[in-house]
């Protein structure tokens, strides 16, 4: 598992997910860590492997594009992402989105890949009752 934020030791353990979500930069693949209910918000924590250099950061079109949806949604739904850069370099990060209602059984995250942000590369569905992880590609 790549460096980066250590889900075991946060209070942010709701799903650990650990899985390749795929080749989503040249050379680069995705992998979701987790995924946390903190408060309002819903977080995915991923890591990048091999890490990205800064060059390819937010200043390049390398930049993560990831669609959230639940079976019931809130009535907003703002996001917020953030990466570590240290050393030059981002291996790992977190994207929030508003929190899905209790009454929403499943939550997913559409990936895609940063040449081509029209077409799914890999749907992540998490069953929120069970902690069943699936991966579509």
């Amino acid at each position: 598992m790549p460096r980066g934020h250590d889900l075991a030791a946060s209070a942010c353990t709701d799903y650990v997910v650990a899985a390749d979500i795929g080749e989503l930069a040249p050379g680069h693949r995705l992998v979701a860590r987790g995924v946390c209910q903190d408060g309002r918000r819903l977080r995915l924590y991923y890591a990048w492997t091999p890490g990205l250099t800064e060059p390819m950061g937010e200043d390049s079109d390398a930049s993560l594009t990831v669609g959230h949806g639940a079976d019931v949604l809130p009535r907003d739904l703002p996001y917020a992402g953030a990466y570590d850069t240290g050393d030059g370099e981002f291996d790992h990060g977190e994207t929030g989105y508003t929190r899905p209602p209790a009454s929403a059984p499943h939550v997913w995250f559409d990936f895609y890949a940063v040449t081509d942000d029209d077409h799914r590369a890999c749907r992540l569905t998490i069953d929120l009752a069970t902690r069943r992880v699936q991966v579509e590609r």
